[in-house]
Formats: structure tokens, sequence, C-alpha cells
């Protein structure tokens, strides 16, 4: 939970079509009315190295533009300008993935029929709002195939962007970042026969040891701060 304290301003950002609220240390403010087009899911950052906070909001399922409204600083944002990307990618993550200091998109290659997933790509950002073609890498099989939840951040302290991701195996696989915008295969751990597959994956140091660890399921994952895990 998050918990506000009163005077200070606050300035949520609702995206996919609703409404931007900013906060005056009281009440909302009147709603300021954006044209967010789309109805992916919505990520927000400084994309463009100005300080301000931008929101890129992704492409939904089947579709093929996402859209990047730049920030003013005031809780007001630029119209939105058109994000093309292939047909069949869902953005999963938006990190610094090949260590350039610019926020890179990683989506999955689904196919828009079967939603069977076969590569994750990265589309290197241009540091302005922009992003490049996407690269692939990846298995081609399980675990990657149909995978519910990803999550990115450094598993073994080499200052590069690493992720686990869960497939519909309900296991966890591990790839560890080249911070080149390429990753290689790490472990896999089980999950064991969850009730419903999982929509959610979380890295933090759970128990306190100064190093990261998986919460996924109903499992921790405990970290040994070189990539590999224990199961807790």
């Amino acid at each position: 939970m998050v918990r506000l304290r009163s005077p200070a301003p606050v300035m949520p950002v609702i995206v996919l079509g609703l409404l931007l609220y900013v906060g005056c240390g009281g009440s909302p403010s009147t709603p300021q009315h954006r044209a967010y087009s789309g109805v992916g899911y919505p990520f927000v950052a400084d994309f463009n190295h100005d300080g301000k906070a931008d929101v890129f909001t992704a492409p939904s399922f089947g579709d093929s533009t996402g859209t990047m409204n730049l920030g003013g600083g005031n809780g007001d944002f630029q119209a939105a300008t058109p994000v093309p990307l292939p047909s069949g990618f869902y953005v999963k993550a938006v990190a610094d993935f090949n260590g350039d200091g610019k926020l890179d998109l990683l989506a999955t290659n689904c196919s828009s029929t079967g939603g069977t997933c076969d590569t994750l790509d990265v589309f290197p950002g241009n540091g302005d709002g922009t992003f490049q073609g996407g690269g692939s890498f990846g298995p081609t099989t399980d675990p990657l195939d149909g995978a519910s939840a990803l999550a990115g951040g450094d598993l073994n302290g080499d200052g590069k962007e690493d992720l686990v991701l869960v497939g519909p195996n309900f296991q966890a696989s591990i790839y560890l970042g080249n911070g080149d915008g390429t990753f290689s295969t790490g472990s896999t751990y089980s999950l064991g026969s969850p009730v419903q597959p999982s929509f959610g994956i979380a890295i933090a140091d759970f128990n306190r040891d100064g190093k990261p660890d998986i919460a996924a399921e109903n499992i921790v994952l405990l970290g040994n701060g070189d990539g590999t895990f224990q199961v807790k």
C-alpha cells in the first residue's frame, strides 16, 4: 500500500482512454482529457531524458501501434504520437537492456491467432521517445511459449538487466543479460503445480541478505547473488 501525505501534491496518471488528474494537495483537480489511444498496458518513465515523466501505451494484443505522450512536467502531456511495432508483438517490460543509458522495450513475439509466443525481442530506445527495430533472442519452444509472467532486474550483481520468465509449465526461467540487448539462458526452477496460471512475478530482497529474490505463485526463490536461486 502506498501512503500519501497531505498536503503534498499527488499526480497519478490514468491512461487507457481514461482521465488524467492533477492533485493539488486536497481533492483532485478537474480531469484533463488527452487522446490516449489504444487499450494496451501503460509504462510511465522518462523516455526522452528531460527529467519529466512520459507515458508509453503499448499496443493492445493483435495491434501494431502504441502511443507516446511526452510529459510537460506539470501534470499535462503532449498529444500522443504513434509508436509503430511489428504486428503480434506484446510489450512486457521497459528498461535499459543494452547499457546505452536509454530506455528500451522488451516484447514477446506472439501469434495473433493462437497466442503462441516464439521469441523475445528488444527494441532499442533512441532516447527521444522513439525506438529502433527489434532484435530477437530466446527460445522457440517452452518455457517462452505461452509465457504468462515476466520481470526484470539485476539478478547476479553485474549491473546488467536480467530477466525471469514464468511459462505454462510453471517453471521460472532465468535469462542473464549480456549488457548489449541480448541474454544468456540461465537456470530453470519448478514452481510446482499451482491452481491457476501465474499472472504476476516479483523481484525483491525478501530475506534482507542484500541479494535479489523471486516471488511467483506461492513460492519464493531465495537468491544466491550470482543469478542462481534456492527454492524456499
